[in-house]
């Protein structure tokens, strides 16, 4: 019962209409643990084969329900949420870009470089001078 309640929540956090068919349950069981999995090794060095292993299901299989469920691949969610991270990191200011880089596994300044900029419209170096400018307005009005 607490899979089921797990993945209501899921869909109610997603905005999500939350009518899960019984014979599909199992398979947004399996995508809710990926999911899990997944966001618990952001900084990790996170094979998805691995994880889809656990759940005895092929990377074909995997997709399938993953994108059934989160519209969304599980590469493409886990490179998401690795640049999420990184954003996180730029904001708090505490690591470089070659730090950040390799904290999110990627090989290169400038292949994370490029890829932050594809998620975010914005390249890491100006990151912060650019969320300052978008919202600064928004914290003045009080």
């Amino acid at each position: 019962m607490g899979n089921i309640a797990s993945g209501l929540l899921m869909d109610l956090y997603l905005g999500k209409p939350t009518g899960i068919q019984p014979e599909s349950c199992d398979e947004h069981i399996i995508a809710d643990r990926i999911c899990s999995d997944i966001l618990s090794s952001i900084a990790e060095d996170c094979v998805l084969d691995d994880i889809f292993s656990r759940y005895n299901i092929n990377k074909y299989k995997a997709n399938r329900i993953f994108k059934k469920r989160y519209d969304d691949t599980p590469y493409s969610f886990l490179r998401k949420h690795r640049l999420y991270a990184a954003a996180g990191m730029l904001i708090l200011g505490k690591r470089n870009m070659k730090q950040i880089a390799s904290a999110i596994k990627y090989e290169s300044e400038s292949k994370f470089a490029i890829a932050f900029k594809a998620q975010f419209g914005v390249r890491p170096k100006h990151f912060l001078s650019y969320l300052t400018e978008r919202y600064n307005n928004v914290f003045d009005k009080s």
